[in-house]
């Protein structure tokens, strides 16, 4: 579910975000929202580019690129906005032990950045 995320429509909305955590709880903290932060076209009613924070275990979740990845969308799945973070599963039987990995480029979009001034 998307309960345990922050969204954020503007660049100034994100900054005070991250200024009220510093101010808080810590430069630390700030830094690590900061660190958890993508941008992401969400679509739905209404299409939309939001700031994303991730606010649980999930920001612990990390790159295994294409190759490596166990969670994500079958390929027939993906569009450009079709499958992101919120849609993800297992895509094949995952070990005890083993890392759960996602693609980050599955849902990240580093070059929107910009539209936020950022």
């Amino acid at each position: 579910g998307k309960k345990n995320f922050a969204f954020f429509s503007t660049g100034n909305e994100f900054r005070n975000y991250v200024d009220e955590v510093a101010n808080q709880l810590s430069n630390d903290a700030a830094c690590d929202i900061m660190m958890w932060a993508w941008v992401q076209p969400l679509m739905g009613d209404d299409y939309e580019t939001l700031i994303v924070v991730v606010l649980d275990n999930n920001s612990l979740m990390n790159d295994g690129g294409e190759e490596l990845a166990n969670t994500g969308c079958l390929e027939e799945e993906m569009s450009e906005y079709e499958c992101g973070m919120f849609d993800e599963y297992a895509l094949r039987d995952i070990r005890e032990g083993e890392e759960i990995l996602c693609d980050y480029d599955r849902f990240e979009h580093r070059s929107l950045w910009k539209e936020f001034g950022l």
